[in-house]
């Protein structure tokens, strides 16, 4: 077991050094403590298959999101165990520009929701890329509407960063609105926005046409 605890340590030297938020922190030294009581239990040695098998015994324990942080975490072991050395970077590699400089709520607001989407099978280039475009979204939030907590956005607030937030090329502008109608989505999935939010940047960026001439701003507010 002497091995395991080294490893593991080393996953939580390298968030820490990443500044990953303070509750993935928590939630992979969870599950690396409750993953070691079941090896000791079952009496083996730790494997990549002895962690799936122990990832469907909690399952059914706990909500998406703590399994999907579980995951993560068992994949950064098993680059440890393999390597010696994490390489599954793009899940939480932080961006030097941006990403560390938000705050902790903000943080762990962006990695939910990338946690989602590497479940859902895209790839880490994808992955990255959505991180990194969050990343800036979220700190001119943070700068010029004084949000530290995404769950505070207000229609104002998409609105006029819609508006101000100018691009080179429009296949830049248009990436970045595909994310952050992505995140809010998610989000409204989640229970915390309404379902106007999730058509507000479309509105705004394609308002044109029998339909949206139709659909008043107070409309969507409603939704």
């Amino acid at each position: 077991m002497d091995e395991f605890v080294k490893n593991t340590g080393q996953v939580l030297d390298y968030l820490t050094q990443k500044n990953a938020c303070n509750v993935i922190v928590s939630a992979t030294r969870n599950c690396f403590c409750q993953l070691k009581m079941y090896l000791e239990e079952k009496e083996v040695s730790y494997t990549r298959q002895a962690a799936d098998e122990w990832l469907k015994t909690v399952s059914g324990n706990y909500v998406g999101e703590t399994i999907s942080r579980y995951k993560n975490a068992i994949y950064k072991l098993n680059d440890v165990y393999a390597y010696g050395e994490i390489r599954s970077v793009t899940r939480y590699k932080s961006d030097g520009t941006y990403f560390g400089q938000l705050t902790e709520t903000l943080r762990c607001q962006i990695e939910d929701f990338l946690s989602e989407l590497s479940g859902s099978g895209k790839s880490h280039v994808t992955v990255q890329n959505h991180k990194g475009e969050l990343a800036r979204i979220f700190y001119r939030l943070k700068e010029q509407y004084g949000i530290h907590d995404f769950f505070t956005l207000t229609y104002n607030d998409i609105i006029d960063f819609y508006h101000s937030d100018s691009h080179e090329g429009r296949f830049s502008k248009r990436f970045a609105n595909e994310v952050f109608t992505k995140i809010l989505c998610f989000y409204y999935g989640k229970g915390i926005f309404p379902f106007g939010y999730t058509i507000l940047i479309h509105h705004l960026s394609l308002g044109k046409g029998t339909f949206w001439n139709n659909v008043s701003q107070d409309v969507i507010e409603e939704m």
